[in-house]
């Protein structure tokens, strides 16, 4: 077991010595914990070389994001977990401010900071829970019609600038999140039957039904390399489309009543937070 503390980073690398460096310079004298999911590239003798203070935990083979998210946290189990891609590079105050901001509200599961592009543009990482219209705006022609578009609009509908507002949000994109250690003990973390993608929405989905809320504080900014492989492609040859696949599948069999015309809202009013 690491060091008992109030937060910790996690980490869950896979082939990610492009990005890891970058991610973990900003965490220097933070408390974080990095699990590889069997990379074969030098992620893991870059972390062990660059970054001797941070924890690895190295997998004999690739678990999925989620497994290997819950060996991470489990290791620390009662901490509040900043569970973070190795793609996303921190605000080292922002950190202390997302943290202030969950202690402040006991009906919130998970804080999640505003995503940034490399160019500055904002990523639209606070979404409505998914309904059969949302994915076919998406995923379909439908997105360029007028009726598409507007889906579109709802679904991604994001508060953006510096505002200091915390906003209740369907969920969140799971790139950045903080999460409350209580919250992940009684959830008993993310579901492992995800392997890629969707984790994130049915962890927000659980958290709701027991009227817990996740936050969006857009007054706090990380920077994120989104590459996301399965994004606009139906090549059933890319692993990672067969794995948004299945995940999407599992995910639509866990809520169809919300996914074929009841969508999931937030249980109560919005937060506010200074």
């Amino acid at each position: 077991m690491v060091e008992r503390r109030d937060l910790v980073v996690v980490i869950v690398t896979f082939n990610s010595q492009r990005h890891v460096e970058k991610c973990l310079r900003p965490l220097c004298g933070r408390n974080v914990l990095v699990v590889d999911n069997a990379s074969t590239d030098s992620t893991c003798k870059l972390i062990r070389r660059n970054f001797p203070d941070v924890r690895l935990i190295r997998m004999s083979r690739n678990l999925g994001l989620s497994r290997a998210f819950n060996i991470g946290w489990r290791q620390v189990a009662g901490c509040d977990i900043l569970f973070i891609n190795p793609d996303v590079v921190v605000d080292r105050q922002g950190i202390d401010r997302l943290h202030a901001a969950l202690e402040g509200m006991p009906g919130a599961a998970l804080i999640a900071p505003q995503l940034l592009n490399t160019d500055g543009s904002v990523q639209h990482t606070a979404r409505t829970f998914p309904t059969l219209a949302s994915a076919l705006a998406r995923r379909t022609v439908l997105g360029r019609t007028r009726w598409g578009a507007k889906k579109l609009r709802v679904h991604l509908a994001t508060a953006t600038g510096s505002s200091p507002s915390c906003i209740a949000v369907d969920w969140t994109m799971g790139a950045a999140m903080l999460i409350r250690g209580a919250v992940l003990e009684r959830l008993r973390g993310f579901d492992d039957r995800y392997f890629l993608y969707c984790e994130d929405v049915d962890f927000c989905a659980r958290a709701w039904r027991r009227g817990l809320q996740t936050v969006y504080f857009p007054g706090v900014t990380f920077r994120h390399e989104y590459q996301r492989e399965s994004r606009c492609s139906w090549d059933l040859t890319s692993r990672a489309t067969r794995a948004h696949l299945r995940s999407t599948i599992r995910l639509i069999r866990s809520y169809p009543a919300h996914f074929f015309g009841r969508p999931l809202r937030p249980s109560d009013d919005n937060p506010r937070c200074e």
